[in-house]
């Protein structure tokens, strides 16, 4: 954590005026700073983050030209195309829907030979955007943020890890079958800092 960071809690009395808070904030930051540099996350908290997002651009025509995104994680194993990558899930639920250029979405490659050396270069690459604006993150069933189980570091760097058989098992509901649940229950996660590296 740094020390000029700082988290405001806002607590909604249901998870709709949550995600329309949450699509709301977002909205604004892109309006007042084109520029803006977002960390998304993936998961069923966002969904409806997304929808909000995919409608405010269509009915309001919020402009995502110039927004820059990087995506928390990304399983090890599986390229950008496979339909159960992280990129497939942020292409479906937001990127194809608003008029963001593909060129300024980033998520880590879970495909990479050298893991640490694309965690490097994913940080660097966070780094010369500016660093992140406005993270979005969800929580797990069993508490976690970003693969960050409970009880690990809040100022963890971004690496591969295993998450817990739960967060796997939460990571894979709404997967097509059992079958492709557990092989990618590793990731590639990354604690976005509102400051760069």
């Amino acid at each position: 954590i740094h020390s000029r960071c700082s988290v405001e809690v806002i607590i909604c009395p249901t998870a709709e005026q949550a995600s329309a808070l949450t699509g709301q904030l977002v909205a604004d930051l892109v309006r007042y700073k084109p520029g803006s540099v977002l960390g998304l996350a993936t998961g069923r908290t966002m969904d409806s983050v997304y929808a909000a997002l995919r409608e405010k651009h269509r009915s309001e025509g919020l402009d995502f030209s110039h927004t820059v995104t990087f995506n928390l994680d990304e399983y090890i194993g599986i390229p950008a195309s496979h339909p159960q990558s992280y990129r497939s899930t942020m292409e479906n639920s937001l990127f194809k829907h608003i008029n963001v250029k593909p060129n300024n979405t980033h998520l880590p490659d879970g495909m990479a030979t050298d893991l640490d050396a694309e965690c490097r270069r994913y940080e660097q690459e966070m780094a010369r955007a500016g660093g992140i604006d406005l993270q979005l993150l969800g929580i797990g069933l069993n508490g976690h943020l970003a693969f960050n189980e409970p009880l690990s570091s809040l100022s963890s760097r971004t690496s591969s890890r295993i998450g817990s058989f739960l967060s796997a098992i939460s990571a894979a509901m709404g997967r097509s079958t059992a079958a492709t649940r557990f092989p990618w229950a590793r990731s590639m996660k990354s604690w976005l800092s509102h400051e760069p590296w």
